[in-house]
């Protein structure tokens, strides 16, 4: 809310620029502070559309004024188009256009669109005051539909995090109107996925917007006693786009198939069927069996369950083969073979001898 008034402030004139609003600063709770810029002389701070709002000097010398977010500045709100709701602690406002000079730390993350393609998001935080934080989100130009060039940073989304004392995270919101992507497409003329995509940044666990503990999430403690921004996990529930790569089942008969991306989905489940009567099936040969009407219909079962058989992936059936009486029997047809053969030998040579004579 401050950073929104001084925005609204300093967009009536030039000479104005140089005025900060801060909210509960030098320990005043609950309080706005209007300082106004260290050279250039006073400067007059007017709402003329509201004349019950007072009129507010600021002069050169970093004098301030204060002033409780009651009905004494409702009036400013109002004529500036804000909610009067709790003002938010903020100073200046945070530039896409120099993200990094107007943001304390910034960390890259890949984002997927409906059809699966590759965005990289940049989130920016902006520490605005005590345990109070700004987090930004903006795309390249290239990757969202609209009037930004390539090469050129939109703010997507944003929001503020506040902690406890503690460090832990407290509460956590999104600005208003923020958080619906239009995307591009990740490859020049590919189809465009669906307009006005929601994508929801949460920061972990938190006290007051989640009923958390606010330990689970982002924290306000580095792993070097705070003086760093640390990034130790970001987690990304999306998936990018993948090509069929293997199918696989498993014992509870699940037939899944795994693609390119890592990603693993269900498309079909093997069922078994069990039969009231199953010695009256009929066979039809090749291990096969058809149902009947003394067999009863079937009932169709999963695998391993109420006495239907289990499934053994990537198994080979054990041979019911008796090897030993199979080597006899070969053996037998061996030496039948071999006294057959003598016989042709013997009426060849009988054969020979008559011809001879």
């Amino acid at each position: 809310m401050a950073f929104k008034i001084e925005k609204s402030i300093t967009s009536q004139s030039n000479v104005l620029a140089g005025v900060k609003v801060t909210y509960n600063a030098d320990g005043s709770f609950d309080k706005f502070k209007l300082s106004g810029p260290q050279t250039g002389g006073a400067r007059t701070i007017n709402q003329p559309s509201n004349a019950t709002t007072p009129t507010v000097a600021v002069t050169a010398t970093q004098s301030t004024v204060t002033g409780t977010a009651t009905a004494q500045l409702n009036s400013l709100f109002e004529t500036a188009g804000f909610s009067t709701g709790i003002a938010q602690t903020g100073t200046g406002a945070f530039d896409p256009a120099n993200a990094v000079a107007t943001s304390t730390a910034n960390t890259a993350i890949d984002i997927y669109d409906g059809l699966g393609g590759t965005h990289l998001a940049n989130l920016f935080m902006r520490k605005t005051g005590e345990n109070l934080w700004e987090w930004h989100v903006t795309l390249n130009g290239s990757d969202l539909t609209g009037s930004t060039a390539d090469g050129q940073f939109e703010e997507v989304a944003s929001g503020l995090i506040k902690f406890t004392n503690e460090g832990k995270l407290d509460t956590e919101t999104t600005t208003a109107g923020t958080g619906v992507f239009n995307f591009e497409p990740e490859l020049v003329g590919g189809t465009p996925p669906a307009a006005n995509q929601a994508i929801a940044f949460d920061f972990g666990s938190s006290i007051v917007t989640d009923t958390g503990t606010g330990d689970d999430g982002v924290q306000q403690f580095g792993l070097d006693g705070g003086s760093r921004f640390d990034i130790a996990v970001v987690t990304v529930d999306g998936v990018r786009n993948g090509q069929f790569d293997a199918i696989s089942i498993d014992t509870k008969g699940d037939i899944r198939a795994t693609f390119t991306n890592g990603d693993t989905q269900l498309i079909g489940r093997l069922a078994l069927a069990l039969f009231p009567a199953q010695t009256d099936l009929s066979s039809i040969g090749s291990n096969l069996y058809d149902e009947t009407d003394l067999s009863g219909a079937p009932v169709i079962v999963s695998p391993d369950t109420v006495g239907a058989g289990r499934i053994i992936p990537e198994s080979l059936e054990s041979s019911n083969t008796d090897l030993s009486e199979e080597f006899v029997d070969l053996i037998l047809a061996q030496q039948v073979f071999q006294a057959n053969a003598r016989i042709v030998t013997v009426s060849d040579e009988i054969l020979e001898s008559l011809i001879r004579i």
